[in-house]
């Protein structure tokens, strides 16, 4: 038998040898796997909503699969539910954990982690073809600028609210597409609007790279996960989020990431979906 069959012989006997190791050994870290199952609003597009092919999809949705499955390891399941059944689910004990905002309610059954997992931001939009452009991306608050044209879509009250305490002057309209088209067209300054609503809109109107959102967090809402006081191993997963959340902050990739999450999700559910 030449070296080169001799050679190939080998291998195979070691093959035959290792590959039951193998497949045992991924049987066993599969089944020590720890678990961790999450309930959502069902019709929450883009954050949370089923896909056309039944499987859950969302911001929220691939932040959890970013944290606990990708940097800690877990096994994690998404369960999709009207809202108040998705918080009595978590409540009961049935599933482990929601991504919301603490309140004196969930604060009865759930345990959050202590650093914030998503923020849903109120930000303002500039569009490049202002004449005013400069000025109001370079400043702290942009609102200060006297003599712009800002505009508000109509019954948002929390960004009316904001308006009103920058003594602002604001233009209303019930059109959102319509208030991106005047900003396109250079006859608005800034547009001051729910972050990943806004991005929606810019990116079904093909106007990223024309409107630019400002550094500036006018107002935050921010979600935690929030632990079922059921889930035996609670305390030891928020203690593992929390620093693998205070490591990815600490290097900016955390918000990079979560930036890049939003494009991708709103572009999958306008493509997808027609949400």
């Amino acid at each position: 038998m030449s070296s080169v069959l001799r050679l190939i012989s080998f291998l195979g006997v070691i093959l035959c040898f290792s590959w039951p190791s193998y497949a045992q050994s991924n049987a066993i870290t599969e089944r020590n796997q720890k678990t961790i199952t999450l309930a959502y609003a069902e019709k929450w597009p883009p954050f949370s909503y089923r896909a056309p092919s039944g499987e859950a999809k969302g911001i929220l949705i691939e932040i959890a699969n970013f944290l606990l499955r990708d940097e800690m390891g877990y096994k994690v399941n998404h369960i999709l539910l009207p809202w108040k059944r998705a918080q009595a689910m978590v409540k009961n004990g049935r599933y482990d954990a929601l991504l919301a905002v603490p309140n004196s309610e969930r604060n009865k059954y759930s345990l959050p982690n202590q650093s914030e997992v998503y923020s849903m931001q109120v930000r303002a939009f500039i569009p490049k073809s202002s004449p005013n452009y400069s000025k109001l991306i370079s400043k702290e608050n942009p609102l200060t600028l006297s003599g712009g044209h800002f505009s508000l879509l109509f019954g948002d009250k929390t960004c009316t609210d904001i308006y009103e305490k920058n003594d602002v002057n604001f233009y209303s309209n019930s059109n959102i597409q319509q208030i991106f088209k005047m900003m396109a067209s250079g006859r608005s300054d800034l547009f001051l609007h729910s972050k990943v609503a806004a991005l929606q809109s810019i990116m079904e109107l093909n106007l990223e790279g024309e409107i630019m959102v400002h550094p500036k967090i006018f107002r935050n809402v921010s979600l935690f996960l929030l632990m079922s006081q059921h889930y035996s191993e609670k305390d030891e997963l928020i203690k593992q989020l929390d620093e693998t959340l205070q490591k990815l902050k600490n290097k900016r990739e955390y918000y990079a990431r979560i930036n890049q999450i939003e494009r991708d999700e709103i572009q999958f559910s306008l493509k997808y979906t027609g949400l």
